[in-house]
């Protein structure tokens, strides 16, 4: 198809003309920009991927050897758009409309580009949910990460109060701020509270805790009060604490954990009396 050999002479401006009539998509400005230089790029491997090897008359249908790299090259603008502020709408309507100009410019091809666009939109939206899918995670990671308490709940007492479900790269992150309160407050203890995680004994929470463990600023110098945990994961936090030279208390509410802590900073909680005015 001679439209698609040089796509910049006229088919991206007929695609961008069609894409902006299309009902799917998004009004949004630039999405057009956006989208023309994949468009232009797909083109090429389209013409190829329709020209075939000269040598077989395999029909370009899912599955076949001459859709790879075309199919390659859908996938790649689906996820590239992911978390770019382009919608699906958009991604499936830039699609179409490259359809429609082609069944223009080559109307006795209707049926095969039909059909071979109908695969084409469901690979450029799977695409685009698994990437979006992706972005999503990685900025709850952030926000979990940026978001988790690392405090002084008093003079030498830090304490980080941990949440969701962590990997062991947000936990040298999180427990790297723990470590500088410990270093800067001189903290003969840290309370590290495990009520919020989903799974205490994940291996990337194990992970991150034995790497804190055995920080030098902490083995041998730092207790950790744990808050929060089961007898099956207490056992497998003693195992890792104790293995990487630090010492564990385990307390059963963050207030004994707080009172604990306060103890080993010479320090105690005395309750006021209510004289009744």
């Amino acid at each position: 198809m001679e439209l698609l050999r040089e796509p910049e002479r006229g088919l991206c401006e007929h695609w961008a003309r069609a894409f902006a009539l299309s009902p799917l998509r998004a009004a949004r400005p630039g999405v057009s920009e956006a989208l023309a230089p994949l468009i232009v790029s797909l083109c090429e491997t389209l013409a190829l991927a329709l020209a075939g090897d000269g040598v077989t008359s395999e029909r370009p249908v899912p599955g076949a050897a001459s859709l790879r790299e075309l199919e390659k090259s859908v996938s790649f603008i689906g996820a590239s758009q992911a978390g770019s502020g382009v919608s699906g709408f958009d991604v499936a309507a830039s699609m179409l409309a490259l359809r429609d100009v082609l069944v223009d410019a080559a109307p006795t091809q209707h049926e095969l580009l039909r059909e071979l666009f109908e695969w084409l939109v469901v690979l450029v939206l799977a695409s685009f949910a698994d990437a979006s899918g992706v972005v999503v995670r990685e900025r709850m990671s952030e926000h979990l990460e940026r978001g988790t308490p690392v405090v002084l709940l008093a003079p030498r007492i830090p304490a980080v109060l941990l949440v969701g479900a962590p990997d062991a790269r947000m936990l040298d992150s999180i427990f790297g701020r723990a470590a500088v309160l410990v270093v800067t407050q001189d903290a003969p203890v840290i309370i590290v509270d495990a009520t919020g995680l989903e799974d205490p004994n994940a291996s990337g929470v194990l992970d991150g805790l034995r790497r804190f463990a055995g920080h030098d600023k902490i083995a041998g110098a730092v207790e950790i009060v744990a808050v929060g945990l089961a007898d099956e994961h207490a056992s497998m936090w003693r195992g890792v604490i104790h293995g990487a030279g630090a010492r564990l208390h385990r307390a059963p509410r963050f207030r004994e954990a707080f009172e604990h802590a306060l103890a080993r900073v010479g320090k105690a909680l005395v309750p006021i009396e209510d004289d009744g005015t």
